[in-house]
């Protein structure tokens, strides 16, 4: 009867319901305000209008123009400084991942986004918006910078911040970009998208992230830079 198929229907679903209870996705675990999954994970023309995508694309171009002015400044300015660069650049991650973290993910570099692409966080095609916003975000910071920072703090062999090699070849150059962006992205992942880290930690993240990117960029600063990020 009609009564017994939708009670059937109703049994169907509360018995769906808890089994997702007793055995949730590991998306749903790790980040349920961006790792939705409606979407799969390659291309969907629906996701064109989803306001979740935009605001997420929005918030990886103020958050990486933000992060990137400060940082930059901070390589300018304090010019031979590792130790102070070092933690600005971490005190300045921080507070972005605080303020875009619900929003975007708070990634601010294309290894990230590439990353939790990988990982199956994000589908391909937002992986794609986020490395336009962010090379966008960094060149918005750049310009900036070159128009506000005196000449005297922006010689030319600091290249408005950009990384190059300063000591040894290019293959050690490489290598060591290739092993500092694989700890950060390690340590990053390891605490935000591990269903068993406790609440604490995963609260508490930006700190180990921000330590990680300080301990990476005095470790390779003399180096290349340190920029773990393309």
């Amino acid at each position: 009867s009609l009564r017994s198929n939708h009670h059937g229907d109703k049994q169907e679903k509360r018995t769906t319901s808890e089994n997702n209870v007793m055995n949730p996705s590991y998306s749903s675990i790790v980040n349920p305000k961006v790792a939705d999954g409606e979407f799969g994970r390659w291309f969907d023309r629906r996701e064109f209008r989803s306001a979740k995508l935009w605001r997420g694309v929005a918030a990886e171009f103020v958050g990486t123009s933000s992060f990137m002015f400060i940082g930059i400044a901070i390589d300018l300015v304090q010019q031979g400084s590792n130790l102070e660069i070092a933690l600005g650049w971490a005190f300045a991650l921080i507070s972005f991942i605080y303020v875009f973290e619900e929003i975007s993910g708070a990634h601010f570099n294309p290894a990230t986004s590439w990353g939790t692409f990988l990982v199956g966080e994000i589908s391909l095609l937002r992986c794609m918006f986020f490395w336009i916003a962010q090379f966008c975000g960094a060149l918005v910071a750049v310009s900036l910078l070159r128009g506000i920072v005196p000449a005297v703090f922006r010689p030319e062999d600091l290249h408005m911040g950009a990384q190059t090699v300063k000591e040894g070849g290019l293959l050690a150059a490489f290598l060591l970009e290739t092993i500092l962006t694989f700890i950060f992205i390690y340590v990053d992942f390891s605490i935000t998208l591990n269903p068993i880290q406790p609440t604490l930690v995963k609260k508490l993240a930006p700190f180990s992230i921000a330590a990680t990117l300080a301990a990476c960029i005095l470790a390779g600063w003399k180096i290349t830079g340190a920029g773990m990020n393309p």
